[in-house]
């Protein structure tokens, strides 16, 4: 065996604390470590292994079950031609077709009023890669209640944290808030026309 060093990602998921002589385990998602409350992408080598394993860890590993909500392409991504996960996922996990239909979903799923019903909801992990569509799915978190969603993006995130994940895990994130700008955010700043 090599003696490469300990995964980063690793040590989140077997994270331990001594307390008092006893070993504690970790009581919140993998998802938690890198929720941010305008959603958070992933980039890097590894993006897509960091995904698979808050994927899993949310629904059967962790020691908080989490509600997923990822596209069918993008599980298909994550996944490639393995078989879609088991029925007895079905509850937590919801794979619309779209992004689009991801969208609609949680904004149903989500509104004051589903929230208000007499059943309480767990809290729900948001999967995606919105790409060109960084815009559409920033104004649907700005509108939803985001207490219980952590939203976690393949591929560069303008407004919020983007981590960028090596193969030995996240690299460690820089000491100042970094702030990165959308082109018409970026444009506005400057003050240029609309470059769309």
């Amino acid at each position: 065996m090599s003696n490469a060093p300990v995964s980063t990602i690793r040590r989140l998921i077997t994270h331990r604390i001594i307390t008092r002589g006893r070993l504690a385990r970790r009581t919140e998602s993998l998802a938690r470590a890198f929720a941010h409350p305008e959603g958070a992408g992933v980039m890097g080598p590894d993006a897509r292994n960091l995904l698979r394993t808050v994927l899993v860890d949310a629904l059967v590993d962790g020691p908080e079950r989490l509600d997923v909500v990822i596209a069918r392409p993008d599980l298909k991504q994550l996944l490639g031609n393995a078989s879609l996960p088991s029925e007895r996922l079905t509850p937590a996990l919801h794979m619309p077709a779209t992004l689009e239909d991801t969208i609609e979903h949680l904004e149903s799923r989500l509104s004051p009023t589903s929230l208000t019903e007499a059943r309480p909801h767990r809290p729900t992990l948001w999967l995606a890669t919105p790409g060109p569509d960084a815009d559409v799915v920033h104004q649907t978190l700005t509108h939803l209640p985001t207490a219980n969603l952590i939203a976690l993006f393949q591929g560069p995130w303008p407004y919020g944290p983007t981590h960028f994940i090596e193969a030995n895990g996240p690299r460690h994130l820089p000491t100042q808030n970094l702030n990165l700008l959308s082109r018409n955010q970026a444009a506005a700043r400057l003050h240029i026309p609309n470059t769309r």
